[in-house]
């Protein structure tokens, strides 16, 4: 026989009057059965069902059904009504036979009046279905980590499908303090899932982590689809294999209270945060992630294991946005012996820094004894801003005598960068592939800053921009343009031989202050807007025997074009040896007091003018290739 909700509630609320001190209410047996039927529960003496001031325990250990579950609603219209309160509840035992709590609808509140945990799990399941809401209260919003609404303590398992909100006593609240926590012992794991539609949210919330040993390891966070929302997040405190991941459009909102991957304080653990599914180049599903706290990314270590944090976070799809800084390898304590690392993975999707009024930085490598590496392969990476004020750095604080390193790998993709700056030994940029956008680059740590590596049909573009933010270049030990690979964009660089085996391809004024060196096979292309490329320091050194071919789309017959210009105590190079031509017809070249110019003497065919960009665009291609050695 059915039950009505009327008759529910009036059944719920004559509990709760009934009992007028606070009792433990435990789940009679290990049998299925459904929460608001009194004679499922007893207080030791008589059933009754839960009230407002009473501790819940399903941990039956009697019964003879191994999982059971305890039904709150029907799942139909007639749980809109439902309702029902209670101070805490215990949701199975490690001893005991598999307890399941299926929320079908309805609302359940717990709610303890103080700073104390809502509800432990250990080899339990918890299911708010569709349509159904889990309210988690405690005392008040202040104060730091350390309290925990949901406990989830070994082989404990949460769906959600509906809703489940932590708040302060009484309702409400925007900023909860209480979180959710996974650990449980060495062999456990725990897994939290929110599905498409379902919506979760808590305080400082941890994944992997004890009061005594290295364990807690194993523990899942799945947003499925869903919707989470953490105050502050730390992945892999303690234990190893520790992760959280966003798919199928799920959405997973970290707030400013502090957000960590991988170790704690004296503490080794690892963790993961993935976001999105690709296959090869097929996405399969994306996932967003939005950050308002402080990340870093493997932390501190324990000096008992020996062993340092190790933080990833790998973006597959979707977007991944920060508006506040990250540390990539935050550093360790303790003991010079512990090496912590830290990793950013973007295979596809957007990494953004997104914070217009403060400048932010992204650290590989943030102290001394930290590996960091970020690595990219497809999608775009942007750490920029209006004000140009944004930075990525590496390595800043490790000196010769320290271990440690910080790795830029971007071999794909696009990375553009307000800053970036490599100062010390240990930053390395491995630059083999993609698009590389800058405002402004100070590379002095004792490498050459290489763009691409020669292979064919593999293309590395490293773009200079000018505007708010942008300043002169410095690359102490010189610019390398590897084969097959561009030099784009316009600014000065101002510390620094270029050297250019691939392509030069000015947009606005480009000035070099240090030389410009074209080996063999190089190729410039310049256009109206460009001006000409500037050497005001250094030399101009150009092959002997090199060709180099002009195509113009329009010109004036007799009108010099200036190809180089030199300034300051820079003397014109001898180009003799150097054969100009102009569409395919040779043309002659000389030094005109600083600049070095061409003066074309017929105008093209109109074909080739249709041909190069439709007549309206001066596009200068020049392709220096040696001369073939005559036959011996």
């Amino acid at each position: 026989m059915k039950t009505s909700a009327t008759a529910v509630l009036a059944t719920l609320v004559l509990a709760a009057t009934t009992i007028a001190t606070a009792a433990d209410i435990y789940w009679n047996s290990a049998a299925d059965g459904n929460w608001s039927t009194a004679t499922n529960w007893s207080d030791g003496t008589t059933s009754v069902l839960p009230g407002a001031a009473d501790t819940v325990t399903i941990a039956a250990t009697t019964g003879g059904t191994d999982p059971y579950t305890v039904t709150f609603g029907t799942g139909t219209e007639t749980d809109a009504t439902l309702t029902a309160n209670s101070t805490q509840l215990v949701l199975g035992s490690a001893t005991a036979p598999r307890a399941t709590l299926h929320l079908k609808g309805g609302t359940l509140t717990l709610d303890t009046g103080a700073s104390t945990t809502v509800l432990t799990m250990a080899n339990a399941s918890l299911n708010v279905g569709t349509g159904a809401t889990l309210y988690l209260r405690t005392s008040d919003e202040a104060g730091t980590a350390g309290l925990s609404s949901l406990l989830l303590n070994g082989n404990a398992t949460v769906t959600v499908g509906g809703t489940l909100t932590t708040e302060k006593t009484g309702g409400g609240g925007t900023n909860p303090r209480a979180g959710l926590s996974l650990s449980g012992a060495s062999g456990t794991s725990n897994t939290f899932t929110v599905n498409s539609g379902g919506t979760a949210r808590f305080g400082y919330s941890t994944l992997g982590t004890t009061n005594n040993a290295v364990t807690g390891s194993s523990n899942a966070v799945l947003v499925d689809g869903g919707s989470l929302w953490f105050r502050s997040l730390n992945i892999g405190v303690r234990g190893e294999d520790n992760s959280v991941t966003v798919r199928n459009s799920g959405t997973l909102t970290i707030g400013g209270s502090g957000a960590s991957i991988g170790g704690g304080s004296s503490q080794s653990g690892t963790g993961q945060l993935i976001i999105g599914e690709r296959s090869g180049d097929t996405v399969i599903s994306e996932g967003t992630v939005v950050n308002a706290s402080s990340l870093t990314l493997g932390t501190r270590g324990s000096t008992t294991t020996g062993t340092g944090g190790t933080g990833t976070l790998t973006l597959n799809a979707g977007s991944f946005t920060t508006t506040a800084g990250v540390t990539v390898g935050g550093g360790a304590a303790g003991s010079t012996s512990l090496v912590t690392r830290g990793t950013i993975n973007v295979h596809g999707g957007l990494f953004t820094l997104n914070s217009s009024g403060t400048a932010r930085t992204i650290t590989v490598s943030g102290l001394r004894n930290t590996i960091g590496y970020f690595n990219i392969t497809g999608g775009e990476v942007n750490i920029t801003s209006a004000q140009g004020f944004h930075t990525l750095t590496l390595a800043p604080n490790v000196t010769a005598d320290d271990s440690g390193t910080g790795e830029l790998n971007l071999s794909g993709g696009t990375l553009n960068v307000d800053k970036l700056v490599s100062a010390t030994d240990a930053g390395t940029i491995n630059f083999t592939g993609g698009l590389f956008t800058v405002k402004q680059a100070t590379v002095t740590n004792g490498k050459a800053f290489t763009v691409g590596d020669g292979s064919v049909g593999k293309t590395a573009t490293l773009r200079l921009l000018t505007g708010t933010g942008s300043g002169d270049h410095t690359f102490a030990d010189g610019l390398v343009i590897s084969a097959n690979a561009r030099l784009e964009g316009a600014g000065k660089i101002a510390d620094g031989l270029a050297t250019l085996r691939g392509t030069l391809a000015a947009t606005g004024a480009l000035e070099f202050a240090d030389g410009l060196t074209l080996i063999d096979g190089s190729t410039l292309d310049l256009n109206n807007a460009s001006g000409s490329v500037t050497i005001s320091g250094g030399a101009l050194t150009i092959a002997s025997g090199a060709t180099i071919n002009v195509s113009l789309a329009s010109f004036t017959a007799g009108e010099a074009l200036t190809l180089f210009s030199i300034a300051g105590a820079v003397a014109p190079t001898d180009l003799d040896a150097v054969n100009f031509t102009l569409n395919g017809e040779a043309v002659a070249g000389a030094w005109n007091g600083a600049n070095f110019q061409i003066t074309p003497t017929a105008i093209p065919e109109p074909a080739t003018i249709a041909l190069l960009f439709g007549g309206t665009l001066l596009f200068a291609s020049f392709l220096l290739k040696r001369r073939a050695r005559a036959a011996r």
